[in-house]
């Protein structure tokens, strides 16, 4: 049961790099260019992260029905993503949320400290990328950053599948 939850976040993570990596080449290739507003690659990367979010919200609880409320959240993203209106803060807000779901049955199946292991490498990642201290390389330590963080993730799957209820009952025995 344990190795079948280890294969969406791996599967995920996979599907997910081609267009990451697609972007951040024509990022640097195209350093003048507007890379946000109606940026297919930009798009297609954050709704492949959305995607990931999904797989990873499955691996980490083990839950369909945990699963089923990650997708629920990214699902909304990815139509947030293609509407022009959308705003930049919008955007990065529902990745960082679909982040967070992903992150909580860590806190309910190995306990507060691999949950803020896995937190503090999550900010310490996202950081150069948000304040991008480091100009056009901020990007590269963002995605170098990923490996501790995933690494942390993939020691974090549940430990097994669980069923539709587990999850609830998992999160509601640690916080009380």
């Amino acid at each position: 049961n344990h190795a079948l939850l280890v294969l969406p976040m791996m599967v995920s993570t996979v599907v997910h790099l081609p267009f990451s990596f697609f972007y951040h080449i024509w990022c640097a290739r195209n350093p003048d260019k507007e890379r946000v507003r109606g940026n297919v690659l930009r798009i297609l990367d954050q709704v492949f992260i959305h995607v990931a979010c999904v797989g990873y919200a499955f691996a980490l609880s083990g839950s369909l029905f945990y699963t089923a409320f990650a997708l629920a959240h990214n699902a909304r993203g990815i139509y947030r993503l293609w509407q022009p209106s959308s705003p930049s803060g919008e955007r990065k807000l529902n990745i960082f949320l679909g982040a967070a779901i992903y992150l909580v049955p860590i806190l309910a199946w190995h306990g507060t400290q691999r949950y803020l292991l896995c937190k503090a490498l999550f900010l310490t990642m996202v950081a150069p990328f948000c304040i991008r201290f480091l100009g056009g390389y901020s990007q590269t330590v963002f995605h170098l950053l990923a490996v501790p963080y995933q690494w942390a993730l993939l020691n974090s799957v549940a430990p097994a599948l669980a069923g539709d209820d587990a999850i609830l009952n998992l999160v509601q025995t640690s916080f009380s």
